[in-house]
């Protein structure tokens, strides 16, 4: 007769499991944690390049181009500036010439450009109605798009994730965008 053997874990074994997964650990959180100032810097890269782009089609064409601004959901999108009204009305038609989509920058769309908040803080030489739209002139020079001839002195945007911080800076008379 055949005497039927339970089968089980050694201790042995068990303490090999744990080492291996005690070193796959050990290498993967510093990985992790390091991914978190990439994100930041991932997201922060997206809006530069959009406020550039629309500088440089507003340059290009010799139209007025510009930005939307929101910091509540954390999105920048790229439009063309209708001056058949006042103020002009932000046309959403513009396309990344990368992705062939609307050109909308919304960080938290992927793992790997999350953010916590986003803020700004614009400074215009004038009284700006509504300080979530900029367009650039023919020259690239930022102004409030209501009313259209304040000039946008500077724009610092700050983004947060974590106890990681980055900013960009928008330099309204030059239009160049810089992260300090």
């Amino acid at each position: 007769m055949r005497q039927l053997r339970s089968h089980g874990v050694t201790l042995v074994e068990l303490l090999i499991v744990i080492a291996i997964l005690g070193i796959a650990a050990a290498v993967a959180i510093p990985f992790l944690s390091a991914t978190r100032p990439y994100q930041v810097e991932l997201a922060s890269s997206g809006f530069a390049n959009a406020i550039e782009y629309a500088r440089s089609e507003a340059m290009r064409t010799g139209q007025p181009y510009g930005f939307t601004l929101d910091v509540s959901t954390q999105r920048v999108r790229v439009f063309r500036a209708d001056t058949s009204s006042t103020p002009p009305t932000p046309v959403y038609d513009v396309y990344n010439p990368v992705s062939r989509q609307l050109y909308d920058v919304q960080p938290g769309t992927s793992q790997f450009d999350a953010l916590d908040a986003v803020s700004a803080a614009p400074k215009y030489r004038g009284n700006c109605l509504d300080t979530r739209n900029t367009v650039f002139d023919a020259h690239g020079v930022a102004y409030c798009n209501n009313p259209g001839s304040i000039l946008l002195q500077d724009l610092l945007v700050t983004f947060r994730l974590g106890g990681l911080q980055q900013q960009l800076r928008l330099d309204g008379v030059s239009g160049m965008v810089s992260m300090p």
